[in-house]
């Protein structure tokens, strides 16, 4: 082939590789690129999978790819999504698209809109008080309701709007998006033009020198991995993550990072090629080798572990030596090509540079194959099955190395939400202080709960309006002279009385609290993501962890096998009913573990059962009946019943969802809790 000719062929091949790549970006690149987060000021999300305050892109619901994406989790309930709008919704106008998964719509009655290929558009409004479903030009009643709070969810995967508009009981527009117009960035774009191109001028390297056929399946070695890559649907990032327990990873991170990894195979063709040119044997020069013995007592001193695994290391940086005293007339270019291999683990350590490194050996000795194979092949094969075996520590050990280090240890996955997790810890979300500097008497109060205490959804960015704020101040307008007051917000998104009771020495050791006041119910009774209780699922730590203990638990500790068995692990089976993760007889002995805490140190506790929607509050009742069960059998427990509060108020103004208070109901409540409080906190 002519110079000139080689010229044309490979601009052609970059020509055709950035065409491609600019198409696979149109179709695919939505899988690797970070999608846009929802509005906060229009879309109140309630994510049981994601820690209250904190974003991870891609984690939750989105928008991104020509839809909005309601999130499906793998081990519980999919997002929630609440629209804030200036009115009340009555009807709703919703196009899916193709690929959705059922949409649950709550306005006045729960309906599923199951998309079918004729019929992905649907109607709901409420008429003469009841909800009609319009679909397919066929009309059809579901039940009775009335217009109210709008609620919208994923079932069996996740939900993709293309089209969502909102009405009110006059027809007038609350919401009107067009989620269709959310394409693929320019940067995406041009990153896969790039990509492309850059892919254009492997396969013209890798046809160099070879046959059509021989060109053509190494191209397919090459270009195989990632497509397939590609064509992976994008709810199975977010699956992939949440198995492997990723907390802090977005579906994207891992999309890019396994796309990453399957450009390997097409580094290693062309690393055995360069390899393959550098086996002549004018290398074969002194300076080479004493530089490689320099190189290799750097490595190990500077990165010196210990006794026992300084002898792998050792028998690893050693190997192309003694593979180079097997066949001497190769020690020069084989030890000159193997300072790349020692200056990957000397700049990054035994993490990926053990990875790098045993796989450009295995690339050299591949492009040697030819050279080796008449002049010492025994010593050659010895040598490619040693790094065959060294590849699985190797990858151990890079995986010990990145973050995945703690978020793998078997020891500390708890198979929790990532919304529990942290619980062990606790600390207040806020905390204020009331009365004069020189005082008699200090009392203090501690309260404690989930997101509707904490105010994690509601009013984060603004303590003062949760009722614990306001309950503060309005007993501080009553305190007694020479008398403080303290009061301490415990309330984290996600706490139930389980996690409450096993962590209240903790919080009284911090606080000294003389009260302690629990505002509880919905994560007790309502959070149905699991077959067995929070108490079982705890139960099971505990025995995995003894498991753990010895010799036995070694390979469990190995990061490789947990990474296996977390993306092997059962997942909830269909048709297995979940129960609550703290049913009453488990709330009822943890009433009874805290107050027996609080009553240890003179203190009094304080019982509430959250407030919710009218047609939901009967759900908790039985949870009411239980709390004043607890008080009347412990007399430092005092039961506070908190409907009161709400009566003759609406629903739409008292809460911003199903349970969580808006500022108007923390302010009705806050009276409330002051008027019970007051007697127990000063007391004479």
């Amino acid at each position: 082939m002519s110079l000139r000719s080689w010229h044309v062929g490979l601009a052609l091949a970059v020509l055709i590789g950035a065409i491609s790549g600019r198409l696979l970006s149109h179709q695919y690149g939505g899988r690797f690129a970070l999608p846009t987060p929802l509005d906060a000021d229009v879309w109140h999300v309630i994510s049981p999978g994601l820690e209250a305050g904190r974003v991870y892109p891609g984690r939750g619901s989105h928008t991104g790819d020509g839809a909005l994406v309601i999130t499906d989790h793998v081990f519980f309930r999919s997002d929630l999504l609440v629209p804030q709008l200036d009115g009340v919704p009555a009807a709703v106008d919703v196009v899916l698209a193709k690929d959705s998964a059922k949409l649950a719509v709550v306005l006045g009655s729960r309906v599923l809109l199951d998309p079918m290929p004729d019929a992905r558009t649907f109607s709901l409004a409420i008429d003469a008080g009841s909800l009609v479903l319009t679909s397919a030009g066929q009309q059809r009643v579901i039940s009775p309701a009335q217009a109210g709070k709008l609620e919208i969810s994923a079932e069996d995967g996740s939900a993709r709007i293309e089209q969502l508009v909102i009405r009110d009981e006059q027809g007038g527009i609350l919401l009107n998006e067009d989620f269709t117009t959310v394409g693929i960035s320019l940067e995406v774009l041009h990153i896969g033009t790039l990509l492309g191109a850059a892919f254009g001028v492997m396969l013209a390297l890798v046809f160099l020198g070879r046959s059509v056929l021989g060109g053509a399946a190494v191209s397919v070695l090459i270009l195989a991995p990632p497509l397939s890559v590609c064509l992976v649907p994008v709810h199975s990032w977010l699956i992939a993550v949440e198995r492997l327990y990723l907390v802090n990873a977005a579906p994207v991170d891992l999309a890019r990072w396994i796309l990453g990894l399957s450009l390997i195979p097409a580094v290693m063709v062309l690393l055995a090629r360069c390899a393959a040119y550098g086996w002549n044997p004018r290398n074969d020069q002194r300076w080479c080798q004493r530089l490689w013995l320099v190189l290799a007592l750097v490595v190990l001193g500077v990165h010196a572990e210990s006794s026992w695994w300084m002898i792998g290391a050792a028998v690893w940086v050693g190997l192309p030596a003694i593979h180079a005293y097997r066949d001497r007339v190769s020690a020069g270019p084989l030890l000159a090509m193997d300072l790349l291999a020692l200056t990957a683990v000397l700049v990054l350590g035994w993490g990926p540079g053990l990875v790098i490194g045993t796989a450009w050996r295995i690339a050299v000795i591949a492009g040697g194959a030819g050279v080796l194979t008449g002049r010492a092949p025994q010593a050659a094969v010895v040598a490619l099955l040693l790094l065959l075996l060294a590849i699985l520590p190797a990858t151990e050990v890079a995986l010990r190395a990145s973050p995945l280090d703690a978020q793998w240890d078997p020891t500390q996955l708890q198979e929790e939400r990532p919304s529990e997790r942290g619980w062990r810890d606790p600390w207040e979300s806020w905390k204020g202080r009331c009365g004069p500097e020189s005082v008699d008497r200090t009392v203090r109060l501690l309260f404690v709960g989930g997101s509707s205490a904490g105010g994690a959804y509601q009013y984060e960015d603004d303590p003062t309006a949760s009722f614990v704020y306001q309950s503060h101040q309005r007993l501080c307008a009553q305190l007694p002279d020479r008398v403080a007051l303290e009061t301490y917000n415990y309330g984290r998104g996600n706490r139930d009385t389980f996690t409450i009771s096993r962590t209240i020495e903790t919080m009284l050791d911090r606080t000294n609290a003389d009260v302690v006041a629990a505002y509880v119910g919905v994560n007790d009774l309502l959070a149905d993501h699991h077959p067995m209780t929070r108490k079982q699922r705890e139960a099971v730590v505990a025995d995995r962890h003894a498991a753990l203990k010895g010799a036995a638990g070694f390979a469990r500790r190995c990061r490789m096998v947990t990474g296996l068995w977390l993306v092997t692990r059962s997942l909830p089976k269909p048709g297995v009913s979940a129960v609550s993760d703290v049913p009453l007889d488990d709330a009822m002995e943890n009433f009874g573990r805290i107050a027996q805490a609080v009553s240890a140190r003179g203190g009094k506790v304080v019982l509430m059962t959250e407030h919710m929607r009218a047609e939901q509050t009967e759900w908790l009742d039985p949870y009411r009946e239980v709390q004043q069960r607890s008080a009347d059998q412990d007399p430092s427990t005092y039961f506070l019943d908190v409907r009161p509060a709400f009566e003759g108020a609406s629903d739409n103004d008292m809460l911003v969802d199903q349970n969580h208070l808006s500022r108007d109901g923390s302010a009705r409540l806050s009276f409330l809790i002051a008027q019970g409080l007051q007697p127990l906190l000063f007391a004479p």
